[in-house]
């Protein structure tokens, strides 16, 4: 028993950073999904412009993203990374606010050239989060298997509290992530309802997403620093 309690409390500890690294995408993704939900609405063809620009180069990128990860990462850290990717987000939020003529001028510009530094950023943001996860899940694994397990069966614990923490962790991550869709779009709804005959209406609601979005990005700064299974080995 006295040999678990360590290893429940180490296993807190990570799973706490995972609920941080939960709520900082909640906030990005509150704002972020409801303005882009409103693109074709309120842009029309500049919407689909910038849709076409960020899952355009989001896919092309997603396939160096890990290689230009792992670089950043050494270079700027963690969380530092995380926070950079998020802020092209909350500045495409923004952008919204600013009025649009309905054909193409220089103006588009600023939301299309926005949009495709989201689509830039956003494989190194989701292969981040995928990544540090996958650090807690391996840290707390290699704790609780080194508790419980004598030196000859440590490899096989360490498998299987691994595929363990992995469920776990994933779990919780988008059980709070998947209230981003909701909360935006209370918020959203709140704002055009109470303001709807305003002429403030448009600047006061992405100018609340962008809020809510700069808060998520700002919480990545407080996730504490994983090293990778691989130092934490050796």
């Amino acid at each position: 028993l006295a040999a678990s309690q360590p290893s429940a409390r180490s296993e807190d500890r990570f799973r706490s950073a995972v609920v941080i690294l939960s709520i900082g995408f909640l906030g990005v993704f509150g704002g972020f999904n409801a303005a882009q939900g409103l693109q074709t609405s309120l842009n029309a063809t500049l919407g689909n412009i910038n849709l076409a620009c960020l899952y355009g180069m989001f896919t092309l990128l997603c396939l160096v993203a890990p290689a230009l990860l792992d670089a950043l990462n050494r270079r700027l850290g963690q969380r530092l990374l995380m926070a950079v990717c998020a802020l092209p987000y909350v500045a495409m939020v923004l952008s919204n606010a600013v009025e649009m003529p309905p054909k193409p001028a220089a103006t588009w510009a600023l939301p299309i050239t926005l949009n495709i530094l989201v689509g830039i950023t956003s494989p190194l943001l989701w292969t981040g989060q995928n990544d540090y996860i996958c650090r807690c899940a391996t840290l707390a694994a290699l704790e609780r298997a080194t508790d419980e397990a004598s030196a000859a069966a440590e490899e096989v614990a360490i498998k299987r509290w691994t595929s363990l923490m992995t469920t776990r962790f994933n779990s919780l991550f988008f059980a709070v992530f998947q209230f981003s869709g909701m909360c935006g779009t209370l918020l959203s709804s709140a704002i055009l309802l109470a303001l709807a005959d305003s002429s403030v209406v448009k600047d006061v609601l992405f100018l609340s997403l962008g809020l809510v979005s700069l808060l998520g990005a700002l919480t990545f700064l407080s996730l504490p620093s994983m090293e990778s299974s691989g130092a934490a080995e050796s």
